[in-house]
């Protein structure tokens, strides 16, 4: 298996996907997931403080713009 360039996960021969139609689901067993959720939950506070940061310094550009643009305008009489 490997990654494609479009991010779906394909064989690395090129063959098609066989999948396993004998499955069973077994009671007293705990089904346990591949992602650790304090993980996840700190990157996506990261994600979080990054994107209020960089809506901060768009805010800041466009404050800086609209004072510019007024220093530039010519007096009216």
């Amino acid at each position: 298996m490997r990654k494609d360039l479009d991010g779906e996960i394909r064989p690395a021969d090129g063959a098609p996907i066989v999948t396993d139609q004998n499955v069973n689901v077994k009671q007293g067993y705990i089904e346990e997931s591949n992602v650790s959720v304090i993980d996840e939950l700190v990157a996506s506070m990261g994600y979080q403080r990054s994107y209020e940061m960089n809506l901060k310094l768009i805010k800041l550009a466009s404050d800086l713009d609209q004072g510019t643009a007024s220093l530039l305008r010519l007096p009216s009489n």
